[in-house]
């Protein structure tokens, strides 16, 4: 009698089916016990698709940032090489601008040798116009 009394107490802890289940709590516990590791596998199961889907994500957004990058890198230079180019077309505005004016001052006042300092002026403007699309001046 003890050592039956002694063997169901086993079968509860390790959760025998020997035993009758309205003697026991254990046993009305287990179906519990089992759904809540079921539970806890389909949870495991939800989250480890949840880290799938954002390594995922890392991926495509690293390979989105390359992409990105490369485009960045290529508009930077082109800014640069419209920098180079827009200080030609800054100065050449300069000296045309100058040379408007005397020539303007010239017909007022009538001199020709400030028409022909216009003259030179303006060409120098052009000639800094013409560098602004070639680039011959660094």
């Amino acid at each position: 009698e003890r050592r039956r009394n002694h063997l169901r107490k086993e079968d509860l802890i390790m959760g025998g089916s020997s035993v009758p289940s309205n003697t026991t709590q254990t046993t009305l516990l287990d179906p519990v016990r089992q759904k809540g590791l079921q539970d806890a596998s389909e949870i495991m199961a939800k989250y480890q698709e949840k880290i799938d889907m954002y390594t995922k994500k890392i991926k495509q957004y690293e390979v989105e940032k390359e992409e990105i990058t490369k485009k960045a890198r290529a508009y930077e230079a082109e800014r640069d090489m419209c920098k180079l180019h827009g200080s030609g077309f800054g100065i050449a505005v300069i000296f045309l601008q100058i040379s408007i004016l005397l020539s303007s001052i010239s017909a007022l006042a009538k001199k020709k040798y400030v028409w022909f300092l216009s003259l030179a002026v303006g060409l120098i403007g052009i000639f800094y116009f013409a560098d602004g699309f070639f680039l011959f001046i660094k």
